[in-house]
């Protein structure tokens, strides 16, 4: 399972505080956003109602991994072009440039 797939859980069961977000995620861009979040606006984020602060964060989060997810699927993409290209490969080409089209578009392949 993903990261994006693991906060999309933990939305789905809302029992997680925000100081526990920073547990899941291994990358240090993403626990930098996710200090980031928690430092924000001082302690908006904490108190009386702080299961809902906890899943106000993490659909924050959770736009921002897809968006990173879906950088990294670009970029991805876009290394395989140019190696398909240099490999005089153009059927793969062309299908890979197709589904650099639908990712940008945000459909599945």
């Amino acid at each position: 399972m993903g990261l994006v797939d693991a906060m999309e859980q933990l939305v789905l069961k809302g029992n997680f505080t925000p100081e526990q977000l920073l547990s899941v995620v291994a990358s240090g861009t993403e626990r930098q956003y996710i200090a980031d979040l928690l430092s924000k606006d001082g302690d908006e984020h904490f108190g009386d109602e702080s299961e809902e602060q906890g899943r106000v964060l993490c659909d924050e989060l959770l736009i921002f991994l897809k968006n990173m997810q879906q950088q990294r699927k670009g970029v991805d993409l876009q290394e395989r072009i140019l190696a398909a290209e240099q490999a005089g490969n153009y059927s793969l080409v062309s299908e890979l440039q197709r589904k650099k089209i639908l990712a940008l578009q945000g459909k599945a392949s």
